[in-house]
């Protein structure tokens, strides 16, 4: 649990699984409340449904990314600590853990998305540039979809839930850091990921891509 005040544009959440993504039990529900908020608007919270980005894809794409993990790794935010200079504890060094692009929440069973253009760094089996290509995709999907995305705007006494395994989030950096606001978040660590079981495919239409794109696409090798 942590208390924040006077936090600035400087001091953005990331948008995704926090710190806590990089072991085997990455967060689950997450508490924020909120004690002091200024009265002018800012610092909003934008959080997605990581489960309707994933329903939302086509069934063929969603299959081929069934059974995919991806490394997560806080190695840029290291490297951007030490490059500035920033007075701050670093209590561990960079971190790395490997996710299902795809996993089943335990209760409810949903599949969902579990990537974040903060953390996550490489699907593995690709070549860099081929799993580039695929997550900003996803990253873009995510992130531009209003349609499964609300902004959360805080007063004294709002209290913020969300499941981390299902959504992403971010904060709106548009406030200054004279704008005082308290408060607390709680956020315990849930099971270890469970990747989605690969649905069968019949083939049909990929079969008929196949020779048409293969020599072209930056998934040849996807499509193999």
């Amino acid at each position: 649990m942590s208390e924040c005040a006077n936090l600035g544009p400087a001091v953005a959440q990331s948008n995704g699984t926090q710190i806590r993504v990089l072991s085997n039990s990455p967060p689950g529900t997450t508490f924020i409340a909120m004690l002091e908020s200024p009265t002018t608007a800012g610092g909003d919270t934008l959080v997605s449904s990581s489960v309707r980005a994933y329903s939302s894809l086509s069934p063929r794409f969603r299959k081929r990314l069934e059974g995919l993990t991806a490394i997560h790794t806080n190695n840029d935010g290291v490297s951007q600590e030490l490059k500035h200079g920033q007075q701050a504890v670093m209590r561990r060094g960079v971190l790395q853990a490997e996710h299902p692009v795809v996993l089943v929440r335990p209760v409810t069973k949903q599949k969902t998305l579990y990537v974040n253009p903060v953390y996550t760094k490489k699907i593995v089996g690709f070549d860099q540039e081929e799993s580039d290509c695929i997550l900003k995709f996803l990253f873009g999907h995510i992130a531009k979809r209003q349609d499964f995305s609300c902004r959360i705007r805080y007063e004294a006494g709002t209290l913020l839930v969300w499941d981390q395994r299902v959504t992403n989030h971010s904060q709106t950096l548009d406030y200054s850091i004279r704008d005082r606001r308290r408060g607390f978040r709680l956020t315990p660590l849930a099971n270890k990921p469970i990747p989605a079981k690969i649905e069968e495919d019949d083939g049909e239409h990929w079969e008929g891509c196949r020779s048409a794109y293969a020599e072209k696409s930056p998934f040849a090798k996807w499509i193999a």
